[in-house]
């Protein structure tokens, strides 16, 4: 059973520890904090931030999750003296359907991690990071977009489930959270160059969580439903589209390296793409409602 009165009393020693962080960070009025979920948000917004005005100075905090980033907003928007301070605030839209304050930044899509995702990002990636000529370019992107529709194809039933799990949470008022993380995605799905296979089926899968909803096939049909085929890269779950993009181009890397590939010319390419966020932020696509965010907070 819950205990609604040591809930409430949770919640405020955690606001009461997010203003005392808020005001150990916000120091200076020359400077744009910009407040985030966390740490690998802060290479892809810096970069789109300084693009938008180089002129400014920026500082970063994450504060580890949505809710402590809409919290900052909440006692922001409460205190007189930190209102005197430039703050801007990043959030992921997730699976949630609750409006939110429209001083708080919140993705059109999934999360952030979408953004790197699509062939436009892997087309600028070759093209301007790893120098690859035009025409092995475009084989390339055939064979990234052909496989990254398998792999849509196979991770809607995934999709569909977590963002159930994700209703059932709101309508149980969070009594139970699913850990998504607990699902382990390159024991599920064997990413190829050419091709995607799906080694488990969602049953297999839930048994790598300790705690769920349970739930009925029409339920999970329900949700599959809500997803449009076109809109998958990016309404599905952010991490797990970054996941088949790394794989992707580690792959391809590796391809591209060897003396004898499938493009008949080798590539000599650095870089880390383990550390995917930082590395390829700057090609990482630009919302046109982050840049109207940047257009009113920064004017």
């Amino acid at each position: 059973m819950r205990n609604l009165k040591e809930e409430l009393g949770n919640k405020e020693r955690k606001k009461t520890m997010i203003l005392h962080k808020l005001k150990l960070f916000f120091k200076k009025k020359d400077t744009v904090y910009c407040i985030v979920e966390g740490k690998d948000d802060i290479p892809y917004y810096y970069t789109k931030i300084s693009s938008y005005d180089d002129g400014l100075i920026y500082d970063f905090q994450d504060f580890s999750g949505r809710s402590n980033v809409l919290i900052c907003n909440e006692l922001v928007e409460k205190s007189p003296s930190l209102q005197k301070f430039k703050a801007l605030f990043f959030v992921d839209k997730d699976f949630n359907v609750e409006k939110i304050s429209a001083n708080i930044y919140e993705t059109p899509c999934y999360a952030i991690e979408n953004f790197y995702v699509s062939s436009r990002v892997v087309y600028k990636i070759l093209k301007f990071g790893w120098s690859i000529d035009e025409e092995v370019i475009k084989k390339i992107i055939s064979m990234y977009e052909n496989a990254q529709k398998e792999y849509h194809l196979h991770s809607l039933e995934i999709n569909a489930f977590m963002k159930l799990q994700r209703e059932k949470e709101r309508i149980n008022m969070g009594e139970r959270k699913l850990q998504l993380n607990n699902i382990k995605l390159a024991s599920i799905y064997n990413i190829e160059l050419e091709r995607v296979v799906k080694m488990r089926s969602l049953n297999d899968c839930i048994t790598d969580i300790s705690e769920y909803y349970e739930f009925t096939e029409q339920e999970l049909d329900e949700i599959k439903n809500t997803f449009e085929e076109q809109f998958f890269i990016e309404n599905f779950r952010g991490k797990n589209e970054l996941f088949f993009f790394k794989e992707y181009l580690k792959l391809l890397k590796d391809e591209l390296g060897k003396r004898d590939n499938r493009f008949n010319k080798r590539y000599k390419i650095s870089g880390n793409v383990d550390e995917i966020m930082s590395t390829f932020a700057q090609y990482a696509e630009c919302p046109e409602n982050l840049k109207s965010y940047f257009k009113i907070k920064l004017s």
